[in-house]
């Protein structure tokens, strides 16, 4: 590698600084090319607001259905009901997945609860368990009392033990609870029993806070099949006459059809043609049924609900926790369902479902409930007159992938990474004359945030795989030649694209990072708008990277490289805290801290007491102005949701808030690969600055700002950890960005 070439006159465009608008053109045409495609994926809608329903709710509860089922042409009525009403993908992340009724009890309580297995315990008071009628048992466990037609929900203890160490306020029943207060009656009817176990969690849907559902038919609704798997199925006939009987007395109506979960759970395995066949028998009849429950609704008056709150096992399997959702009826026109919660058209949370009850029978929800009320008839611009059936299970498809393909992908990149560190650290100390090959490799992997920014999803996963590494190879190949004609050029030219990329991506929705591998998942539902963690760590360090090299640039007789640095902090910084941008709390906090870290650096003076009482008190000001914006808009984010609750239940409150970041902190710390990269990044940045002989010091005089900017990401990487529940995976990709400016400097000092 050589230093600054010449400017000859048959050579002056090719000069860094003037290449760099040619490269912004060029990653412009990447951009432009994946954005159009995830256009209509994430576009914000336009939402029609329902008035309360004057009439019935009916919630139709299918566990283990799955989207090849919905997809085949046994089920032509619910594509007729999803053509006339608003359709869209529900997230049912819930604690300890693979237990059961988990689903079913947080649609219930509208936030998110473990299941357990007996959360399927409930049975009507004429029958019988063990001896004892329900009622009995129900009065002993919990003090509650079922009405004759009723049922007794004998689960809930278990539940409440299964749940009690939550660090969060809840309420098992909340959405019953709030009806009943209301004066208005539930039922439940169905049942997904299996020989010789009792299982009705949709029923414990209809059951307040001490258990008891006034109208129940549970028992009686299914018939022996032999040729069928477990020997039983779903009686049709009698699901009908069962809502027809209590259709007039329940305002809201749990109906569970519980062939879909019985073919689900595996008791008894099947060969795959006779699962197939199994299944489209059951598809084809709950169609038919699910047409004539329609039929008995006026939908100028009525709502029809139809949610899946489990995945089938397959689905599960592959970490795919987005299942299907569809509103029939009154203010629920042809479109995509929309939630404040997750600002995304067609996408909810299942948290969201007991609100948006509640909220159609003019009912404000208790303020356990995390989930925001869904509205309906929800447009994208952008789909180019694609269905909303195509569109959401396009969107599916794409979220499934990059779901899939997520967790190898990172594991791959964060091993290499952590190598590469390694092979840089002992070369640098054993062999000197290896690390000027290391060199296009630091690159490549500084180069891979951006290329997995433009994750081509709608491809095959190896197809997606070859064109994300071709294109990462060409920003690497880019990032070098522009290296060899000015020393960090590289390294400048790579934080400025990624910091552009994701500056613009966030200020037109986030939509690349929501199908980004590196990004967050709207299956993993920790996420669903903004910046998320990993996303937020390369900006904040690309950001103080880009600064701190422009900031050492030799100023132009205007002197315009000065302002530059101050305006990219000023900017990043407001949009981390910027509720419609990148609603990113901790990363604003974290952001503050380095940029101020890095400003301080460039003063050469030591720090104080002084110092550190006017950095608080700046991000104290700075956090309180974010709250009192975010609070002052229509639908506040989670940041303003917290402050309410902080306020209103006081230190409690906030004890729990700490005590939930501080132990998913601890989790992730001792779990996830991100340790290991956040880990080899701080010691290859402690070990330049003090040995041998102070590296880091020595080259670093004639470059006071990139030393400043070494302080600055320490700094920020620190704040990172602290003030993120996810905080090492923001260290950890906030720090990534140090190694080739690093691995310049050494080479720069080498020749």
């Amino acid at each position: 590698m050589t230093g600054s070439a010449p400017n000859r006159p048959g050579q002056r465009w090719l000069h860094p600084w003037r290449l760099l608008p040619w490269l912004a053109a060029a990653l412009f045409g990447i951009f432009l090319t994946q954005y159009l495609e995830v256009w209509r994926l994430g576009a914000e809608p336009v939402a029609s607001i329902p008035v309360p329903a004057p009439g019935r709710v009916i919630l139709l509860v299918a566990e283990g259905l799955s989207w090849a089922s919905l997809d085949r042409r046994e089920m032509p009525n619910l594509r007729t009901l999803a053509a006339r009403g608003s359709i869209g993908a529900m997230n049912v992340r819930v604690p300890a997945q693979a237990a059961l009724g988990g689903g079913h009890l947080t649609l219930a309580a509208g936030t998110r609860l473990a299941g357990d297995p007996a959360a399927g315990l409930v049975m009507e008071t004429g029958e019988n368990l063990n001896g004892e009628a329900p009622n009995g048992r129900l009065r002993r466990s919990t003090g509650g009392s079922a009405p004759p037609g009723g049922a007794a929900f004998l689960g809930l203890p278990a539940v409440y033990r299964r749940n009690q160490e939550a660090s969060y306020s809840y309420q098992i029943g909340a959405l019953a609870e709030s009806l009943a207060r209301a004066g208005l009656k539930t039922g439940a009817v169905g049942n997904s029993d299996r020989p010789g176990t009792i299982n009705r969690p949709g029923a414990a849907l209809a059951a307040d806070s001490l258990g008891s559902v006034p109208l129940a038919r549970l028992a009686g609704l299914n018939r022996p099949d032999p040729n069928f798997p477990l020997g039983i199925r779903s009686d049709y006939p009698a699901f009908l006459a069962a809502v027809d009987d209590l259709l007039s007395q329940a305002r809201l109506l749990v109906v569970e059809l519980g062939d879909f979960s019985r073919l689900n759970q595996g008791d008894d395995p099947v060969l795959p043609p006779m699962a197939l066949q199994a299944e489209r028998l059951v598809a084809a009849e709950a169609d038919r049924f699910l047409g004539d429950l329609a039929g008995r609704l006026d939908p100028a008056r009525d709502i029809l609900i139809l949610a899946v709150p489990a995945p089938d096992q397959e689905a599960l399997a592959r970490g795919d926790l987005l299942t299907f959702c569809l509103f029939w009826g009154q203010g629920y026109g042809p479109g995509l369902l929309h939630s404040p919660a997750t600002r995304r058209a067609g996408l909810l949370a299942n948290t969201d479902l007991a609100p948006t009850i509640l909220n159609l029978f003019g009912i404000d929800p208790p303020r356990t409930m995390v989930g925001r009320p869904v509205t309906g008839g929800a447009r994208t611009p952008g789909s180019g007159g694609v269905s909303t059936w195509t569109y959401l299970f396009e969107f599916h498809r794409r979220v499934d992938q990059v779901q899939a393909i997520r967790r190898p992908v990172l594991k791959v990149f964060m091993m290499v990474e952590v190598l590469a560190l390694t092979a840089f650290l002992i070369g640098t100390r054993f062999a000197p004359e290896l690390v000027p090959g290391l060199y296009p490799v630091l690159l490549f992997l500084t180069c891979v945030p951006l290329g997995l920014l433009f994750w081509p999803g709608w491809l095959t996963a190896a197809a997606a795989i070859t064109v994300f590494l071709t294109v990462t190879a060409v920003l690497t190949a880019i990032a070098l030649w522009v290296e060899r004609l000015q020393r960090m050029g590289g390294a400048l030219a790579i934080s400025a694209l990624t910091w552009g990329a994701i500056v613009v991506d966030t200020l037109t929705g986030a939509r690349l990072m929501m199908v980004s591998p590196l990004g967050y998942s709207p299956s993993g539902g920790a996420r669903y708008y903004g910046i998320g963690n990993e996303y937020m760590g390369v900006l904040i360090g690309s950001t103080i990277i880009l600064a701190s090299l422009l900031w050492d640039r030799p100023p132009g007789r205007s002197g315009w490289p000065r302002p530059w640095p101050i305006a990219l902090m000023i900017l990043t910084g407001s949009l981390l805290a910027w509720p419609d941008g990148g609603a990113n709390f901790g990363g604003a906090l974290a952001a503050g801290t380095g940029f101020g870290a890095f400003a301080f650096g460039l003063t050469g003076q030591r720090a104080n007491l002084n110092t550190f009482f006017i950095a608080g008190l700046i991000v104290l000001i700075a956090g309180a102005a974010t709250v009192a914006i975010d609070l002052a808009r229509p639908e506040p984010s989670y940041l303003g949701r917290a402050f309410l609750m902080v306020a209103e239940q006081g230190a409690p409150a906030l004890e729990d808030i700490i005590q939930r970041k501080v132990a998913m902190n601890l989790r992730l710390i001792r779990y996830t690969n991100w340790t290991l990269v956040l880990m080899a990044s701080l010691v290859t940045m402690v070990y330049l600055a003090w040995r041998p002989g102070g590296f880091l010091s020595r080259v670093a005089q004639g470059r006071l700002a990139l030393r400043a900017g070494m302080a600055g990401l320490g700094a920020g990487g620190l704040a990172a950890l602290v003030f993120n529940d996810s905080g090492v995976v923001a260290a950890a990709t906030l720090l990534m960005l140090a190694k080739a400016p690093l691995a310049s400097l050494w080479l720069e000092e080498r020749q």
